[in-house]
């Protein structure tokens, strides 16, 4: 479970992170009263902004958004109910996601930041969902 929630916090600083570069102060919600950051939600929609970002996200690339924020929604908020087979696919899920949004916005392959055992391992594992 920690793995998940983790995982939806490296896709919201990573969105972040492609906000800073454009200008730092787009990371806060209000730029006038910079104190709580912005979700992933608003973090997306000011990537995708023309007038901002100019990036471009997939339909598969907006489910694998929604999906970790309502992962991460379920896991903070409500009662969670575990589903193994389910976590592990929607964790491989945000993984895609994460991996080639940092292959975009920031010219980095996952083996850069993961042992390339480790993601051997972890795409194998992934075969099996």
């Amino acid at each position: 479970m920690f793995a998940v929630a983790a995982l939806v916090q490296s896709v919201e600083l990573a969105l972040k992170a492609a906000l800073a570069e454009i200008h730092a102060a787009l990371i806060y919600e209000n730029i006038d009263n910079p104190k709580r950051t912005v979700t992933i939600a608003t973090a997306t929609n000011r990537l995708v902004s023309k007038h901002i970002g100019n990036h471009e996200f997939t339909d598969k690339d907006r489910k694998r958004l929604e999906r970790a924020i309502q992962i991460r929604n379920d896991l903070t908020h409500s009662d969670f109910s575990v589903n193994l087979s389910q976590i592990e696919a929607n964790f491989h899920e945000v993984f895609a996601f994460l991996a080639e949004f940092n292959r975009r916005a920031f010219s980095i392959t996952m083996d850069e930041i993961v042992d390339p055992a480790h993601l051997v391992d972890f795409l194998e594992n992934r075969k099996h969902h």
